[in-house]
């Protein structure tokens, strides 16, 4: 028996694989922050935002399966405990904030074209 497409049962989008790359390259136009900045020293605020929600859709792509240095080393070298904390900021901040819970779902539909891996909860810490 096939299921016709419904409102009760919608069909799935397709969840585009980026690379790393992809991601931060993605993010930096969706930020308009240049990408050196978001992989650089730079600690202005909406760098450092910029940046986290890049951690943060980095170690939520389920197809990556990225370490924490290995996240690390992709934003800049940095040390893993600093991916780790950005991770549990932008859990917190989702939870408490509307704001940024926009924010972080916009960077997942510009990144992936839907909202499959935008799953409230820990960032597999």
């Amino acid at each position: 028996m096939n299921c016709e497409p419904c409102t009760e049962h919608p069909l799935v989008a397709q969840t585009k694989i980026v690379t790393p790359e992809e991601i931060i390259e993605t993010l930096s136009q969706h930020f308009n922050i240049k990408k050196d900045k978001i992989v650089g020293k730079p600690r202005y605020r909406h760098i450092v935002e910029a940046r986290m929600i890049a951690a943060y859709i980095l170690r939520k792509d389920r197809y990556l399966g990225l370490s924490l240095k290995q996240i690390g080393d992709l934003l800049g070298n940095r040390d893993h405990s600093t991916i780790m904390h950005s991770l549990h900021q932008i859990d917190n901040l989702i939870s408490v904030m509307p704001e940024m819970k926009d924010k972080v779902r916009g960077a997942f539909m510009k990144v992936y074209g839907n909202l499959n891996y935008f799953k409230i909860g820990r960032a597999h810490v």
